[in-house]
């Protein structure tokens, strides 16, 4: 996908944060950068916290989550809608997120698709804005840690009522 931006954006860089060092996996990455002509515009990292791999991504103008047809919801993309990044991913791995308005999606689960998406949200700052806006919302009222313990100790109230073992 990173060709297509390029083409459109040459200045552009591919920022990969890893998260366990593997010495033959980055490797390999490096040679598949070199073999697509793209070595100069990556940018491999591993974040020493959490906190480090965000400020790391909230410099970026876009987040990618580039598999296709991947089941869930990656903690990856939850992360970057936290740090109101604009997200694009494949529409064959959305999962309860709508178009334009969460994350911007590619339609066909090819390199071309998700370059083009890349592309289309890098060159309209507004929409850029909007998603990453969305996004942001999205995670605060559905996936932030208040709201998701709050869920928690309702699902074991509902549990307790149903076996009498609670008294209001």
């Amino acid at each position: 996908s990173m060709v297509h931006v390029l083409s459109r954006f040459p200045r552009a860089k591919l920022l990969l944060l890893t998260n366990v060092a593997n010495g033959r996996g980055e490797a390999a990455l490096r040679e598949q950068a070199k073999a697509l002509g793209i070595e100069g515009s990556l940018v491999m990292m591993a974040p020493q916290s959490l906190d480090h791999g965000l400020k790391l991504i909230s410099i970026c103008d876009v987040a990618v989550v580039p598999r296709p047809k991947a089941p869930g919801f990656p903690i990856k993309l939850l992360n970057y809608m936290a740090a109101q990044r604009a997200c694009v991913m494949y529409a064959s791995s959305c999962s309860r997120l709508s178009h334009g308005e969460h994350v911007w999606l590619a339609a066909d689960d090819t390199s071309e698709a998700l370059g083009g998406a890349i592309v289309r949200v890098l060159k309209d700052d507004s929409l850029r804005n909007r998603i990453a806006e969305g996004g942001y919302q999205f995670v605060r009222a559905r996936h932030d840690r208040r709201c998701a313990a709050s869920q928690l100790c309702d699902s074991y109230v509902r549990v307790l009522r149903s076996t009498r073992r609670w008294s209001e």
